[in-house]
Parts: C-alpha cells; sequence; structure tokens
C-alpha cells in the first residue's frame, strides 16, 4: 500500500496508469482522526496485487529477520548504482525528497543503516558527481545534498519531476549564494584581476552575465577580450 496527501492526486493517478496491471482498483481515499489535533486528515492510496515482479523489489531492498519472517528490514542492494537511474532518483526524491531552503536538498533515508547510506552517498558521488553529507533529523540518518551540487541535481531530475512537484525544484537564480560563489571561481579561474579589469568588467557586470551565460563561455568571453587589449 502506498500513500501521498491527498492534494497530491493528480501524480498518484499518473503512477495507478503506469502500474495498472499490478493494481485492482484505481486510487482510494483514507480517511483518519487524529485524537491529539481532533481533525480528520485524508490522504489518497494505491493498493497493489501479490505479484512476482513486485515481490522480487522487495526482496532487493528488504531482507527479513531469521527469528522473525513478519518482520523486514530495509537494506542498500550492492548493483544500487544500476538502479538508481536519474527517473528513479527524480522518484525517490518526489516521493521522500524536499529542498531546503534555497540552499539545498534533503533525501529521506530514516530505518537505512549509517553504513547504507555512506554508500548511498558514494554511490550518488560516483554517478553524478553529487556532493552530499549524512546528517541527523530526529535521530534518524539523512542525506543533504550540497548547495554546490543543487544545479546539478537539478539536470538529473528535472526531465522527470511531476508538475505538482516543480515547488521542490530550486531555481539556478534561486539559490543562495549561487553567484556570489560564481564570481570568486571567476576571478581564480582567470588567475588574476588583469584579465577582468582589462575588459572593463566589474562585479556586477559579471554577476549580470552569469544570468545569461555558462561560466565557460563567459570565460571564453573575457580570454578573447584580454587577448585583444
Amino acid at each position: 500500500k502506498w500513500h501521498q496527501k491527498l492534494e497530491s492526486y493528480i501524480y498518484v493517478n499518473s503512477i495507478y496508469e503506469d502500474f495498472s496491471s499490478y493494481v485492482g482498483t484505481p486510487p482510494k481515499i483514507s480517511r483518519n482522526f487524529n485524537k491529539k489535533t481532533k481533525k480528520t486528515y485524508y490522504s489518497i492510496y494505491l493498493e497493489t496485487y501479490i505479484h512476482e515482479f513486485i515481490s522480487l523489489y522487495a526482496t532487493i531492498f528488504y531482507f527479513t529477520d531469521e527469528t522473525n519472517e513478519n518482520k523486514w528490514t530495509k537494506k542498500v542492494p550492492f548493483n544500487i548504482e544500476v538502479l538508481l537511474t536519474p527517473r528513479a532518483l527524480a522518484y525517490w526524491f518526489m516521493d521522500d525528497g524536499s529542498r531546503q531552503g534555497y540552499s539545498s536538498y534533503i533525501l529521506c533515508t530514516d530505518n537505512f543503516t549509517k553504513k547504507d547510506i555512506e554508500f548511498l552517498i558514494e554511490t550518488l558521488r560516483k554517478r553524478y558527481g553529487l556532493v552530499c553529507k549524512v546528517f541527523f533529523h530526529n535521530g534518524y540518518p539523512r542525506i543533504r545534498i550540497q548547495s554546490q551540487s543543487v544545479i546539478a541535481f537539478n539536470k538529473v531530475v528535472q526531465p522527470y519531476i511531476h508538475s505538482i512537484f516543480q515547488y521542490k525544484i530550486i531555481p539556478r537564480e534561486e539559490l543562495k549564494g549561487y553567484y556570489a560563489m560564481k564570481v570568486p571561481e571567476l576571478r581564480a579561474l582567470c588567475k588574476s584581476r588583469k584579465i577582468v579589469r582589462c575588459s572593463g568588467l566589474r562585479k556586477q557586470s559579471i554577476i549580470g552575465l552569469l544570468k545569461e551565460y555558462d561560466l565557460k563561455q563567459i570565460l571564453l568571453s573575457l580570454n578573447y577580450k584580454a587577448l585583444s587589449c
């Protein structure tokens, strides 16, 4: 059974269309009364058949306790680098991810071991070049995708993000410290301020250019102007 908040019904329905062969009925609405808040909360869910295709993935991502076959524990499979495709990463993010203001992304990994999470971080680094760290939230380890990898992450998952989850994506122009971070990088790659001065560009002009062009394009422009002066 897979639950989502009621507002995500369009997304849930799209999942139903993809997996209709494994789902008995269309999405259903669940109602739950919370005694503490004295409020009724609604969610929408899908429930799949018992099917060998789904059972296969259960054995890949879970293992059973030798003393209790009904107890399932999460695990990260050894071939996660193959399984964690751009689309898989996008769906993981849509279901169990969030943006941290304007600076980073969070991937929930509750109930995985720290060793498994470190393996996931290494996989994200090797396959996608993402810089990630482990942090703890209410005692549970989670993955933080650092600010320097936000744009790279966007490029990987953006094609697969459903329209209702676009709010989770941090646009490049809203990334905290993005332009402030790029100006020193630009100066370092130029190796001296002479190139910047020679081309007649001030810091504000560089930031303006960064909004429209990639860093490589700016450097090519600067080098061309530097050589011509």
